[in-house]
């Protein structure tokens, strides 16, 4: 094995001379058909300027924009170092004002709140704030630590790090703090896991359960965070949602130029899972990824490989719908 899932037989076959002309078959999509589709979509995770660690993200503002001409319900941004919901509450009324102008339904904008060192790492009070006043109202997500976690740093070479579980393999006090204010609120937010390792989802998957708190697994086919079908079957019975990017499909053309994705698996996850507890999600919003145009492409890149139009309706409308908690 190259990786968790990636064998070398794997890369084998992607460095044949002949790779491209050896594909199956696929199904012609029309590009219109995959912009249709995008009317209805949640994306409850993607990116966007401003930004403080990765410049030339395209400006939120500007994909919110492109949200409501393509017709998506709803778009929430995670952002590695600030909570995204003060954004969310400004561009709202700017892109209400401007689809009105347009002729277009306006898309709903959320954040949340991600849990790195900048705002104190599993910090209960981050996420009181996040709930709280205008924040309240546009706060759906409570990210895990990603580019400060345990596990990231642990990769990279690093010491350090947040970790959602203490050195026995119980859940942290603050996170079992965090779990319950989600709980207890009258809001629906939902928390996601982060750039962890599978001993910490599984733990906070359970700790979820038991508070009745949704639980998403970070983009669990890119590799840092990659499930195994029987991990992501595991963590589905601990009541889990396993949430799928497209940028682990297919990569990015600047930042991830080159980059072996873990397409085929992506594909294997949602054969073996399938759809009812599968999110769809661009994680776009890199230079040269636009989140609205990578998720098309997405979706038109599934339709040709045999999805349905009715799996994905589950998995890009109807799954992120039901835990963000719009109708």
């Amino acid at each position: 094995m190259v990786g968790r899932v990636l064998s070398v037989e794997d890369v084998k076959k992607a460095c044949h001379p002949a790779w491209p002309y050896l594909q199956p078959p696929l199904k012609p999509v029309a590009e219109k058909d995959a912009w249709s589709f995008l009317k209805g979509v949640v994306d409850i995770h993607a990116h966007g300027a401003p930004e403080a660690w990765l410049l030339e993200r395209p400006k939120i503002l500007e994909t919110c924009k492109r949200a409501c001409e393509a017709g998506l319900k709803a778009i929430c941004f995670k952002d590695h170092n600030y909570l995204t919901s003060a954004v969310a509450c400004v561009v709202q009324e700017v892109v209400d004002e401007w689809a009105s102008q347009h002729g277009f339904e306006s898309t709903q904008i959320y954040g949340g709140v991600a849990l790195n060192y900048a705002v104190g790492g599993l910090n209960p009070r981050a996420v009181k704030v996040a709930l709280s006043g205008d924040f309240g109202a546009k706060t759906k997500a409570v990210y895990g630590p990603s580019i400060d976690s345990a596990w990231q740093y642990k990769l990279m070479g690093r010491d350090g790090g947040i970790s959602l579980i203490d050195e026995k393999g119980n859940v942290k006090p603050e996170l079992k703090e965090i779990i319950q204010i989600l709980a207890s609120s009258d809001k629906k937010v939902f928390l996601e896991s982060g750039h962890v390792s599978v001993k910490e989802m599984v733990a906070a998957a359970e700790a979820a359960k038991d508070a009745g708190v949704d639980f998403v697994v970070t983009h669990a086919n890119q590799e840092i965070t990659v499930l195994t079908v029987e991990e992501a079957k595991g963590l589905v019975e601990r009541g889990a949602w396993i949430e799928l990017a497209e940028v682990s499909m297919l990569g990015t053309p600047v930042v991830g130029a080159g980059w072996i994705v873990n397409f085929e698996h992506s594909l294997k996850l949602i054969r073996e899972l399938g759809p009812e507890r599968i999110i769809l999600i661009s994680d776009a919003g890199q230079p040269g990824n636009p989140p609205v145009e990578a998720y098309k492409t997405m979706i038109r890149v599934l339709l040709s490989r045999g999805v349905s139009v009715e799996d994905l309706t589950k998995m890009c409308k109807e799954n992120p719908a039901r835990v963000i908690g719009l109708k």
